[in-house]
């Protein structure tokens, strides 16, 4: 083989390898793009998944205005915290208490799957994990939500796991 032809053998190996590499990077971030990237109807995923994240992140802080705020006057809350399904106001009180009390220390939530119904209804199932002194408790949530005054809020929810998979840890 010429010294020219063993050049362009190592040139095209070496685009394969690089274009391999590229196909794997793209690959293995695909699924972090944010969902704003990907168009105009992920903007309103994008918006419904805000509303979940802000609820947990109140619930992390004990902020209860915000927590609230991101329900409907009329939504009907399947509530670990008051032990049934309550309107807002029922819930608001059992929020209020739990974090009084410290009962719960924190939340998390993952593996948020947004449907879009239609432009104004949707729903989410995620993952749950709310955390009461040194137990983690671990629940699949669905989330209804509509967009009300141009504002997505959520209308009720429903636990849909019936087991309460227990994670303990020891609290340093």
């Amino acid at each position: 083989m010429s010294q020219q032809e063993c050049q362009r053998t190592r040139s095209v190996q070496c685009l394969a390898f690089l274009f391999t590499i590229i196909v794997v990077a793209v690959i293995i971030h695909l699924p972090s793009l944010s969902l704003s990237q990907a168009g105009q109807g992920s903007r309103e995923e994008q918006a419904v998944i805000n509303v979940i994240e802000v609820s947990v992140q109140a619930v992390n802080s004990a902020d209860l205005p915000t927590l609230l705020a991101q329900f409907s006057d009329d939504a009907i809350i399947d509530s670990k915290v008051a032990r049934a399904k309550v309107n807002k106001q029922k819930y608001g009180e059992a929020m209020a208490a739990a974090f009084r009390a410290h009962d719960l220390v924190g939340m998390a939530a993952d593996n948020i799957k947004v449907t879009l119904l239609d432009q104004v209804h949707a729903t989410v199932l995620t993952t749950v994990y709310p955390m009461l002194n040194a137990r983690r408790f671990v629940y699949l949530l669905e989330w209804k939500l509509e967009k009300r005054d141009g504002r997505w809020v959520i209308v009720e929810t429903t636990y849909k796991s019936t087991a309460q998979p227990v994670v303990w840890f020891e609290v340093a």
